[in-house]
Protein backbone atom coordinates (compact mmCIF):
# COMPACT_ATOMS: atom_id res chain seq x y z
CA UNK A 1 0.00 0.00 0.00
CA UNK A 2 1.29 3.64 -0.81
CA UNK A 3 1.83 6.40 1.49
CA UNK A 4 2.10 8.76 -0.71
CA UNK A 5 2.26 12.38 -0.58
CA UNK A 6 -1.41 12.79 -0.95
CA UNK A 7 -2.20 10.11 1.40
CA UNK A 8 0.40 11.75 3.77
CA UNK A 9 -1.61 15.18 3.79
CA UNK A 10 -5.12 13.56 4.34
CA UNK A 11 -3.46 11.63 7.60
CA UNK A 12 -2.33 14.96 8.45
CA UNK A 13 -5.45 17.06 7.94
CA UNK A 14 -7.29 14.25 9.93
CA UNK A 15 -4.83 14.30 12.69
CA UNK A 16 -5.09 18.36 12.89
CA UNK A 17 -9.26 18.65 12.82
CA UNK A 18 -9.78 15.16 14.17
CA UNK A 19 -9.31 15.19 17.69
CA UNK A 20 -10.51 11.77 18.02
CA UNK A 21 -8.50 9.91 15.64
CA UNK A 22 -5.37 12.46 17.15
CA UNK A 23 -6.23 10.79 20.93
CA UNK A 24 -6.72 7.06 19.18
CA UNK A 25 -3.96 6.74 16.60
CA UNK A 26 -1.91 9.51 16.66
CA UNK A 27 0.65 7.80 18.47
CA UNK A 28 0.87 5.48 15.56
CA UNK A 29 2.24 7.94 13.45
CA UNK A 30 5.79 8.00 12.89
CA UNK A 31 7.42 10.66 11.75
CA UNK A 32 9.60 8.72 9.69
CA UNK A 33 6.10 7.68 7.66
CA UNK A 34 6.36 11.20 5.70
CA UNK A 35 8.91 11.97 3.26
CA UNK A 36 9.35 15.17 3.39
CA UNK A 37 11.24 17.91 5.99
CA UNK A 38 8.10 20.25 6.14
CA UNK A 39 5.44 17.68 6.56
CA UNK A 40 7.56 15.69 9.35
CA UNK A 41 7.54 19.33 10.65
CA UNK A 42 4.08 19.58 10.64
CA UNK A 43 3.13 16.45 11.71
CA UNK A 44 5.35 16.97 15.15
CA UNK A 45 4.25 20.24 15.92
CA UNK A 46 0.72 19.58 15.28
CA UNK A 47 0.74 16.49 17.76
CA UNK A 48 2.45 18.16 19.97
CA UNK A 49 -0.19 20.82 20.09
CA UNK A 50 -2.79 18.55 20.40
CA UNK A 51 -1.58 16.30 23.24
CA UNK A 52 -0.55 19.86 25.45
CA UNK A 53 -3.63 21.06 24.78
CA UNK A 54 -5.98 18.59 23.98
CA UNK A 55 -7.73 20.53 21.09
CA UNK A 56 -7.66 20.62 17.39
CA UNK A 57 -5.82 23.23 15.18
CA UNK A 58 -6.58 25.25 12.45
CA UNK A 59 -4.83 26.53 9.71
CA UNK A 60 -4.08 29.87 11.74
CA UNK A 61 -2.87 28.36 14.93
CA UNK A 62 -0.30 25.66 12.71
CA UNK A 63 1.03 28.79 10.59
CA UNK A 64 1.82 30.25 13.79
CA UNK A 65 3.72 27.50 15.55
CA UNK A 66 6.03 27.37 11.80
CA UNK A 67 6.66 30.68 12.35
CA UNK A 68 8.06 30.71 16.27
CA UNK A 69 9.62 26.93 15.33
CA UNK A 70 11.54 28.28 11.91
CA UNK A 71 13.00 31.43 13.99
CA UNK A 72 14.47 29.20 16.62
CA UNK A 73 15.93 26.80 14.53
CA UNK A 74 17.45 29.72 12.41
CA UNK A 75 15.26 29.14 9.16
CA UNK A 76 15.73 31.16 6.15
CA UNK A 77 12.14 33.13 5.38
CA UNK A 78 11.91 31.11 2.24
CA UNK A 79 11.95 28.13 4.06
CA UNK A 80 9.62 29.38 6.38
CA UNK A 81 7.19 30.19 3.34
CA UNK A 82 7.44 26.45 1.78
CA UNK A 83 6.04 25.42 5.16
CA UNK A 84 3.57 27.81 5.19
CA UNK A 85 2.21 26.33 1.76
CA UNK A 86 2.43 23.09 2.61
CA UNK A 87 0.02 24.18 5.55
CA UNK A 88 -2.27 25.15 3.05
CA UNK A 89 -2.01 22.08 1.22
CA UNK A 90 -2.52 19.60 4.17
CA UNK A 91 -5.92 22.21 4.96
CA UNK A 92 -6.84 22.01 1.57
CA UNK A 93 -6.45 18.21 1.19
CA UNK A 94 -10.54 16.65 0.84
CA UNK A 95 -11.31 14.11 2.84
CA UNK A 96 -14.86 12.46 1.46
CA UNK A 97 -14.55 9.01 3.43
CA UNK A 98 -12.80 9.60 7.39
CA UNK A 99 -13.18 5.55 7.92
CA UNK A 100 -11.32 4.61 4.76
CA UNK A 101 -8.34 6.53 5.32
CA UNK A 102 -8.22 5.72 8.89
CA UNK A 103 -8.61 2.31 7.86
CA UNK A 104 -5.96 2.20 5.17
CA UNK A 105 -3.83 4.35 7.36
CA UNK A 106 -4.09 1.37 10.10
CA UNK A 107 -3.27 -0.96 7.54
CA UNK A 108 -0.26 0.66 6.54
CA UNK A 109 1.04 0.79 10.03
CA UNK A 110 0.43 -3.32 10.97
CA UNK A 111 2.32 -3.67 7.72
CA UNK A 112 5.22 -1.56 9.33
CA UNK A 113 5.19 -2.83 12.16
CA UNK A 114 4.68 -6.10 10.98
CA UNK A 115 8.07 -6.15 8.68
CA UNK A 116 9.80 -4.71 12.18
CA UNK A 117 8.52 -7.87 13.83
CA UNK A 118 9.70 -10.07 11.36
CA UNK A 119 13.31 -8.31 10.91
CA UNK A 120 13.77 -8.36 15.42
CA UNK A 121 12.47 -12.59 15.16
CA UNK A 122 15.55 -13.68 12.88
CA UNK A 123 17.96 -11.81 15.70
CA UNK A 124 15.30 -13.96 18.15
CA UNK A 125 15.66 -17.03 16.20
CA UNK A 126 19.66 -17.37 16.03
CA UNK A 127 20.28 -15.95 19.36
CA UNK A 128 17.85 -18.17 21.60
CA UNK A 129 14.68 -19.03 19.56
CA UNK A 130 12.23 -17.82 21.92
CA UNK A 131 9.05 -18.30 20.07
CA UNK A 132 6.81 -17.42 22.66
CA UNK A 133 8.48 -13.68 22.19
CA UNK A 134 8.01 -13.78 18.65
CA UNK A 135 4.17 -14.95 19.06
CA UNK A 136 3.98 -12.17 21.76
CA UNK A 137 5.80 -9.58 19.03
CA UNK A 138 3.74 -10.43 16.07
CA UNK A 139 0.76 -10.60 17.41
CA UNK A 140 1.37 -7.11 18.85
CA UNK A 141 1.55 -6.14 15.17
CA UNK A 142 -1.38 -7.61 14.07
CA UNK A 143 -2.91 -5.63 16.61
CA UNK A 144 -2.32 -2.92 15.53
CA UNK A 145 -5.21 -0.11 15.82
CA UNK A 146 -7.08 -1.98 17.82
CA UNK A 147 -6.22 -1.68 21.45
CA UNK A 148 -9.40 -1.50 22.79
CA UNK A 149 -9.38 2.43 23.96
CA UNK A 150 -12.37 3.71 23.29
CA UNK A 151 -11.85 7.53 25.03
CA UNK A 152 -14.46 10.11 24.50
CA UNK A 153 -15.10 13.56 26.01
CA UNK A 154 -17.71 15.58 27.17
CA UNK A 155 -17.37 17.15 23.62
CA UNK A 156 -18.50 13.77 22.32
CA UNK A 157 -21.48 13.81 24.96
CA UNK A 158 -23.19 16.95 23.48
CA UNK A 159 -22.80 14.89 19.72
CA UNK A 160 -23.79 11.07 21.49
CA UNK A 161 -26.99 10.97 19.44
CA UNK A 162 -25.08 11.17 15.92
CA UNK A 163 -22.82 8.77 17.60
CA UNK A 164 -25.03 6.74 18.62
CA UNK A 165 -26.67 6.94 15.09
CA UNK A 166 -23.49 5.58 13.47
CA UNK A 167 -22.81 2.82 15.50
CA UNK A 168 -26.65 1.40 15.12
CA UNK A 169 -26.97 2.27 11.78
CA UNK A 170 -29.75 0.18 10.47
CA UNK A 171 -27.98 -0.66 7.27
CA UNK A 172 -24.59 -1.71 8.82
CA UNK A 173 -26.15 -4.01 11.98
CA UNK A 174 -26.36 -7.76 10.99
CA UNK A 175 -30.23 -9.02 11.17
CA UNK A 176 -30.27 -12.81 12.20
CA UNK A 177 -33.69 -13.49 10.77
CA UNK A 178 -35.20 -13.85 14.39
CA UNK A 179 -36.87 -10.80 14.84
CA UNK A 180 -37.59 -10.14 18.24
CA UNK A 181 -33.57 -11.40 19.09
CA UNK A 182 -32.77 -8.43 16.47
CA UNK A 183 -35.29 -5.95 18.58
CA UNK A 184 -33.51 -6.85 21.80
CA UNK A 185 -30.01 -5.29 20.22
CA UNK A 186 -31.91 -2.40 18.20
CA UNK A 187 -32.33 -4.00 14.98
CA UNK A 188 -29.63 -6.13 14.73
CA UNK A 189 -25.98 -7.01 15.97
CA UNK A 190 -23.52 -4.34 15.57
CA UNK A 191 -19.61 -4.45 15.04
CA UNK A 192 -16.96 -5.44 17.55
CA UNK A 193 -19.80 -7.24 19.39
CA UNK A 194 -19.60 -10.73 20.53
CA UNK A 195 -22.53 -12.67 21.20
CA UNK A 196 -22.82 -16.43 22.55
CA UNK A 197 -25.84 -18.85 22.24
CA UNK A 198 -25.23 -22.28 24.19
CA UNK A 199 -27.32 -25.77 24.11
CA UNK A 200 -26.83 -28.56 25.24
CA UNK A 201 -24.83 -31.37 22.05
CA UNK A 202 -27.22 -32.03 19.63
CA UNK A 203 -30.73 -29.24 20.38
CA UNK A 204 -29.36 -27.37 17.21
CA UNK A 205 -26.32 -25.33 17.46
CA UNK A 206 -24.85 -26.22 14.22
CA UNK A 207 -27.94 -25.33 12.51
CA UNK A 208 -28.76 -21.90 13.91
CA UNK A 209 -25.39 -21.13 12.89
CA UNK A 210 -26.34 -21.56 9.42
CA UNK A 211 -29.96 -19.89 10.02
CA UNK A 212 -27.83 -16.74 10.72
CA UNK A 213 -25.53 -17.15 8.41
CA UNK A 214 -28.26 -17.13 5.40
CA UNK A 215 -30.28 -14.35 6.52
CA UNK A 216 -27.34 -12.06 7.05
CA UNK A 217 -26.60 -13.12 3.30
CA UNK A 218 -30.35 -12.24 2.23
CA UNK A 219 -29.20 -8.64 3.26
CA UNK A 220 -25.74 -8.46 1.04
CA UNK A 221 -23.81 -9.01 4.26
CA UNK A 222 -20.20 -11.20 3.66
CA UNK A 223 -20.50 -14.18 6.34
CA UNK A 224 -17.06 -15.82 6.97
CA UNK A 225 -17.97 -19.16 8.98
CA UNK A 226 -15.67 -21.46 11.17
CA UNK A 227 -16.42 -24.89 12.37
CA UNK A 228 -14.94 -26.39 14.64
CA UNK A 229 -16.86 -29.54 14.87
CA UNK A 230 -18.48 -30.32 12.09
CA UNK A 231 -16.47 -30.45 8.60
CA UNK A 232 -16.70 -27.91 6.03
CA UNK A 233 -18.82 -29.89 3.27
CA UNK A 234 -21.34 -30.56 5.98
CA UNK A 235 -21.79 -26.66 6.83
CA UNK A 236 -22.19 -25.98 3.61
CA UNK A 237 -24.94 -28.79 3.55
CA UNK A 238 -26.69 -27.54 5.59
CA UNK A 239 -26.64 -24.07 4.69
CA UNK A 240 -27.70 -25.67 1.01
CA UNK A 241 -30.91 -27.74 2.72
CA UNK A 242 -31.78 -24.03 4.31
CA UNK A 243 -31.46 -22.12 0.58
CA UNK A 244 -33.30 -24.45 -1.16
CA UNK A 245 -35.97 -26.01 0.92
CA UNK A 246 -34.72 -29.44 0.41
CA UNK A 247 -34.52 -32.25 2.77
CA UNK A 248 -30.66 -33.45 2.94
CA UNK A 249 -32.06 -36.87 1.72
CA UNK A 250 -33.65 -34.96 -1.32
CA UNK A 251 -30.37 -33.10 -1.46
CA UNK A 252 -28.31 -36.06 -2.50
CA UNK A 253 -31.29 -37.79 -4.87
CA UNK A 254 -32.14 -34.45 -6.36
CA UNK A 255 -30.71 -33.56 -10.11
CA UNK A 256 -27.84 -31.22 -10.58
CA UNK A 257 -30.40 -29.60 -12.78
CA UNK A 258 -33.05 -28.87 -10.30
CA UNK A 259 -30.65 -27.98 -7.55
CA UNK A 260 -28.94 -25.50 -9.67
CA UNK A 261 -32.29 -24.28 -10.55
CA UNK A 262 -33.40 -23.79 -6.50
CA UNK A 263 -29.89 -22.22 -5.58
CA UNK A 264 -30.24 -19.74 -8.43
CA UNK A 265 -32.51 -18.01 -6.80
CA UNK A 266 -29.85 -16.50 -4.15
CA UNK A 267 -27.81 -15.34 -6.87
CA UNK A 268 -29.53 -12.04 -7.16
CA UNK A 269 -28.35 -11.38 -3.75
CA UNK A 270 -24.85 -11.83 -4.78
CA UNK A 271 -24.27 -14.13 -1.80
CA UNK A 272 -20.44 -14.07 0.07
CA UNK A 273 -20.11 -17.23 2.14
CA UNK A 274 -16.79 -19.04 3.38
CA UNK A 275 -16.36 -21.66 5.22
CA UNK A 276 -13.16 -23.08 7.08
CA UNK A 277 -13.02 -26.07 9.52
CA UNK A 278 -10.61 -27.08 11.50
CA UNK A 279 -9.64 -29.80 13.99
CA UNK A 280 -10.85 -28.76 17.78
CA UNK A 281 -8.18 -27.34 19.80
CA UNK A 282 -5.58 -26.83 16.90
CA UNK A 283 -6.41 -23.36 16.05
CA UNK A 284 -6.42 -20.44 17.97
CA UNK A 285 -8.65 -16.67 16.89
CA UNK A 286 -5.20 -15.39 15.65
CA UNK A 287 -5.26 -18.51 13.28
CA UNK A 288 -8.80 -17.46 12.57
CA UNK A 289 -7.83 -13.97 12.03
CA UNK A 290 -4.98 -14.90 9.40
CA UNK A 291 -7.41 -16.87 7.51
CA UNK A 292 -9.68 -14.02 6.97
CA UNK A 293 -7.38 -11.83 6.49
CA UNK A 294 -5.85 -13.90 3.27
CA UNK A 295 -9.04 -14.57 2.15
CA UNK A 296 -10.60 -10.45 2.55
CA UNK A 297 -7.27 -9.81 0.62
CA UNK A 298 -7.95 -12.37 -2.65
CA UNK A 299 -11.17 -11.50 -2.88
CA UNK A 300 -11.80 -8.16 -1.71
CA UNK A 301 -14.80 -8.73 0.89
CA UNK A 302 -14.42 -7.38 4.70
CA UNK A 303 -16.26 -9.51 7.06
CA UNK A 304 -20.20 -8.29 8.12
CA UNK A 305 -20.77 -11.20 10.19
CA UNK A 306 -18.01 -13.62 11.79
CA UNK A 307 -19.60 -17.52 12.95
CA UNK A 308 -17.40 -19.00 15.22
CA UNK A 309 -19.09 -22.90 16.07
CA UNK A 310 -17.95 -23.63 18.84
CA UNK A 311 -16.09 -21.55 21.27
CA UNK A 312 -14.99 -24.45 23.80
CA UNK A 313 -12.85 -25.94 20.54
CA UNK A 314 -10.71 -22.94 20.35
CA UNK A 315 -7.37 -22.46 21.61
CA UNK A 316 -6.40 -19.26 23.51
CA UNK A 317 -4.12 -17.43 21.50
CA UNK A 318 -1.21 -17.03 24.12
CA UNK A 319 -1.32 -20.83 24.70
CA UNK A 320 -2.82 -23.00 27.15
CA UNK A 321 -2.13 -22.82 30.65
CA UNK A 322 -3.84 -26.09 31.66
CA UNK A 323 -6.68 -24.26 33.33
CA UNK A 324 -9.41 -24.42 31.75
CA UNK A 325 -11.50 -21.89 33.66
CA UNK A 326 -8.89 -19.19 32.51
CA UNK A 327 -8.48 -20.52 29.02
CA UNK A 328 -12.21 -19.93 28.48
CA UNK A 329 -11.87 -16.46 29.25
CA UNK A 330 -8.51 -15.92 27.48
CA UNK A 331 -10.81 -17.46 24.20
CA UNK A 332 -13.68 -14.71 24.52
CA UNK A 333 -11.04 -11.83 25.06
CA UNK A 334 -9.41 -13.57 21.96
CA UNK A 335 -12.94 -12.85 20.09
CA UNK A 336 -13.66 -9.45 21.54
CA UNK A 337 -10.06 -8.71 19.61
CA UNK A 338 -11.48 -10.59 16.60
CA UNK A 339 -14.70 -8.62 16.47
CA UNK A 340 -12.54 -5.35 17.19
CA UNK A 341 -9.95 -6.19 14.40
CA UNK A 342 -12.50 -6.32 11.55
CA UNK A 343 -15.21 -4.67 12.77
CA UNK A 344 -18.05 -6.86 12.93
CA UNK A 345 -20.05 -8.90 15.40
CA UNK A 346 -19.12 -11.85 15.74
CA UNK A 347 -21.76 -14.78 16.58
CA UNK A 348 -20.41 -18.19 18.54
CA UNK A 349 -21.49 -20.99 20.07
CA UNK A 350 -21.19 -22.65 23.19
CA UNK A 351 -22.15 -25.90 25.41
CA UNK A 352 -23.58 -25.51 28.65
CA UNK A 353 -22.60 -27.34 32.07
CA UNK A 354 -23.27 -31.05 31.95
CA UNK A 355 -25.60 -30.66 34.71
CA UNK A 356 -28.16 -27.81 33.02
CA UNK A 357 -28.55 -30.60 29.90
CA UNK A 358 -31.40 -32.09 31.61
CA UNK A 359 -33.42 -28.99 32.66
CA UNK A 360 -35.24 -28.35 29.29
CA UNK A 361 -36.93 -31.72 30.00
CA UNK A 362 -37.69 -31.02 33.14
CA UNK A 363 -39.54 -27.68 32.06
CA UNK A 364 -36.58 -25.39 33.00
CA UNK A 365 -34.76 -23.02 30.70
CA UNK A 366 -30.47 -22.96 30.55
CA UNK A 367 -29.43 -19.52 31.75
CA UNK A 368 -26.13 -17.33 31.52
CA UNK A 369 -24.81 -19.10 34.78
CA UNK A 370 -25.14 -22.42 33.41
CA UNK A 371 -23.03 -21.19 30.51
CA UNK A 372 -19.54 -23.50 31.28
CA UNK A 373 -16.73 -21.46 32.70
CA UNK A 374 -19.68 -18.56 32.89
CA UNK A 375 -17.94 -16.28 35.13
CA UNK A 376 -14.68 -15.19 32.98
CA UNK A 377 -17.15 -15.72 30.02
CA UNK A 378 -20.32 -13.58 30.92
CA UNK A 379 -18.52 -10.22 31.43
CA UNK A 380 -17.08 -10.44 28.10
CA UNK A 381 -20.38 -10.70 25.95
CA UNK A 382 -22.80 -8.70 24.55
CA UNK A 383 -25.38 -11.27 24.94
CA UNK A 384 -25.87 -14.85 26.34
CA UNK A 385 -29.01 -17.00 24.79
CA UNK A 386 -29.49 -20.25 24.86
CA UNK A 387 -31.66 -23.01 22.57
CA UNK A 388 -34.33 -25.40 24.12
CA UNK A 389 -36.09 -27.60 22.83
CA UNK A 390 -37.62 -30.79 24.64
CA UNK A 391 -36.15 -34.02 23.95
CA UNK A 392 -38.37 -35.05 20.72
CA UNK A 393 -40.06 -31.98 20.29
CA UNK A 394 -39.54 -29.46 17.57
CA UNK A 395 -41.33 -26.86 19.52
CA UNK A 396 -38.61 -24.69 22.03
CA UNK A 397 -37.81 -21.54 23.25
CA UNK A 398 -35.38 -19.27 22.36
CA UNK A 399 -33.78 -17.56 25.32
CA UNK A 400 -32.29 -14.62 25.59
CA UNK A 401 -31.27 -14.25 29.37
CA UNK A 402 -28.17 -11.51 29.42
CA UNK A 403 -28.33 -9.11 27.00
CA UNK A 404 -25.45 -5.56 27.43
CA UNK A 405 -27.80 -3.23 25.80
CA UNK A 406 -31.56 -4.18 25.16
CA UNK A 407 -33.91 -6.27 26.84
CA UNK A 408 -32.68 -9.72 29.16
CA UNK A 409 -34.88 -12.69 30.11
CA UNK A 410 -37.02 -12.49 27.02
CA UNK A 411 -38.41 -16.31 25.51
CA UNK A 412 -39.17 -16.65 22.20
CA UNK A 413 -40.82 -19.62 20.89
CA UNK A 414 -39.58 -21.11 18.01
CA UNK A 415 -40.30 -24.07 16.27
CA UNK A 416 -37.62 -26.34 13.88
CA UNK A 417 -37.32 -28.73 11.13
CA UNK A 418 -33.89 -30.23 11.14
CA UNK A 419 -34.29 -32.42 8.01
CA UNK A 420 -34.56 -29.41 5.92
CA UNK A 421 -32.28 -27.44 8.44
CA UNK A 422 -34.72 -24.88 9.71
CA UNK A 423 -34.97 -23.18 13.19
CA UNK A 424 -37.67 -20.49 13.01
CA UNK A 425 -39.03 -17.69 15.09
CA UNK A 426 -43.28 -18.46 15.81
CA UNK A 427 -44.43 -15.27 14.24
CA UNK A 428 -45.97 -12.44 16.60
CA UNK A 429 -45.11 -14.23 20.10
CA UNK A 430 -43.49 -12.39 22.76
CA UNK A 431 -43.26 -12.86 26.05
CA UNK A 432 -40.57 -11.86 28.84
CA UNK A 433 -39.90 -13.65 32.00
CA UNK A 434 -37.75 -16.05 33.28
Amino acid sequence: MDFDIPFQRAILRLLLTNLRFATHYGTLIKEEYFETQFLKTIFSLGLNYILQYEKEVDSSEMTTLVSDYTVTRGWSKDIYREIKDEIKQVFMTPIKNEQFVTDRFITFCRKQEMKNALIKSVGILEEDANYDQILKMIDQAMSVGCDGSDSLTYKDLLNLPELFRQKYNPTKLVKTGYPTYDKCFMGGLAAGEIHVIQAPPKSGKSTLACNIGTNALLYNKTVYHISLEIKSVDVMAKYAVRMTNLTYDELVSCSDVEYIERIAKFNQYKPRLFVNYWTELTVSAQVIRGWVSRTRSQTGFNPDLIIVDYDDCLLPVRGSRDDMYNDAGEVYSDLIGLADYFKCPVVTFAQPRREAWEKVNNDELIHSYDLAHSARKAHKTYSISSLNFKEGSNEGIFYIDLARRGESGVKIPIVRDLSRGIIRERANIHAVGG
